[in-house]
């Protein structure tokens, strides 16, 4: 998995047999998609587009470039579409697709191991509702091409686009090939800058190397430690280390984990005093239990990446921290205001425009936390274990109103909400 990022069940259970328990509490931020939360996503397979009607009169277009090249952006509602969209640093391309509903219609989106875009267009309306495969309802007054959503690798299912009349138009697009500013190696980016913390070092592994070894001078404030692998042999673990005060982690590889491994999970931690030099140690051994170094001979497949952003910022918030800025479904979200309670639920009502919210929390024995917004998806939470920790990337739909409680455990726990700003 990529970054170690589904790990925190694993790190919960091994936490006294790290030799820096501090460090893994620190690490078990808000930061990490926590397993539990993601049941909706799906397996990964080979990526496709497969357009089907689901409502109203629709008109399907498939322009092609008459050299047989790359395709031509469709006509849509009257509206040729961008050849190319971008975001977060990434460019993606029309794939030619493009198919108009009256009122609503939907598509079907194959699952990817790269992430999948789809912009919208219409005739009269100026509000579009788009519900992604993962449930999420995203809402839009930007028309036009002017908008976009982002799918995300490895989700599928039916992608539906609704308005209140009219028509309503869509357009796909494709990952390119182009890397985004930072360090790329055998096809694979550490991106320069992520939810606006800079890149401090990277490097990226050979097929087969055993150990990863980098540096940097430590920056004011917390780092983030990001690592990605794949190939690893099933059974082994891939372990982290800083100036070899013990590991903050280890865990094992997610197929999906080499498109933007800088952008989830990771490691969040204090890395040593200000100017002075850190170094950061990645290694393969047998288990949790068996720190030991296995040979390269025995990880003939495996490729390992590692990285360090910095400083991170962040806000505190029921006695943990939440990031101040993040990136959700391809765009940039700011933090606008923090809510913290002793025990009692939070209620926080709706407003007008979608957001994204974090979870964060403080507690003493096990835990259990529910999250929900609005009235379409089923609440999200789960059982944790004592400590600091949270939920990422919860999504509020416009119009929804956000709920969130400790229902089990002692100790503070909060709610942060972002908006967009791109």
């Amino acid at each position: 998995m990529n970054t170690l990022s589904d790990l925190r069940r694993t790190l919960d259970q091994h936490a006294g047999d790290v030799a820096d328990p501090a460090a893994v509490a620190r690490a078990a931020s808000v930061h990490h998609r926590v397993a539990v939360v993601r049941r909706r996503r799906t397996a990964l397979g080979a990526g496709a587009l497969a357009l089907v009607v689901a409502a109203g009169v629709t008109t399907a277009v498939w322009p092609r470039d008459p050299q047989g090249a790359a395709p031509a952006a469709p006509v849509v509602l009257g509206q040729r579409a961008p050849t190319t969209i971008g975001s977060l640093g990434y460019t993606y391309v029309t794939d030619g697709d493009g198919e108009a509903f009256g009122l609503r219609g939907a598509i079907h989106v194959s699952a990817s191991t790269k992430p999948q875009l789809y912009s919208w267009t219409t005739d009269e309306a100026r509000q579009v509702s788009v519900t992604l495969p993962n449930g999420d309802v995203v809402h839009s007054a930007r028309v036009g091409f002017h908008d976009f959503a982002v799918v995300a690798p490895g989700e599928s299912g039916r992608l539906t686009v609704r308005v209140s009349h009219g028509h309503v138009g869509l357009a796909s697009y494709v990952l390119t090939d182009a890397a985004p500013a930072g360090y790329t190696k055998a096809g694979v980016t550490y991106r320069d800058t992520v939810a606006g913390v800079p890149l401090l070092t990277a490097r990226i592994g050979d097929v087969g190397q055993a150990v990863l070894r980098i540096s940097f001078v430590a920056p004011r404030g917390q780092v983030s430690v990001q690592n990605m692998c794949t190939g690893l042999p099933k059974g082994d673990v891939v372990n982290v280390s800083i100036n070899h005060n013990g590991r903050i982690g280890g865990g094992d590889c997610d197929s999906a984990g080499t498109f933007d491994p800088g952008s989830s999970g990771g490691y969040v931690t204090r890395a040593g005093r200000p100017g002075h030099q850190v170094h950061v140690r990645v290694w393969v051994s047998a288990g949790f239990h068996d720190p030991t170094p296995l040979p390269a001979s025995s990880v003939p497949s495996l490729r390992m990446g590692v990285a360090v952003y910095g400083p991170v910022s962040q806000q505190p918030i029921a006695g943990n921290f939440v990031a101040t800025v993040v990136e959700h479904g391809g765009h940039t979200w700011r933090l606008t205001s923090v809510h913290s309670s002793d025990g009692a639920p939070i209620r926080l009502p709706a407003v007008s425009s979608d957001r994204v919210a974090a979870m964060a929390w403080h507690t003493h024995g096990s835990t259990e936390v529910t999250f929900g917004a609005g009235s379409s998806k089923a609440p999200e939470g789960g059982h944790f274990g004592g400590g600091r920790a949270g939920l990422p990337d919860l999504w509020v739909p416009a119009g929804g109103a956000v709920r969130a409680s400790l229902d089990h455990g002692t100790g503070t726990f909060g709610v942060a909400l972002y908006e967009r700003v791109d």
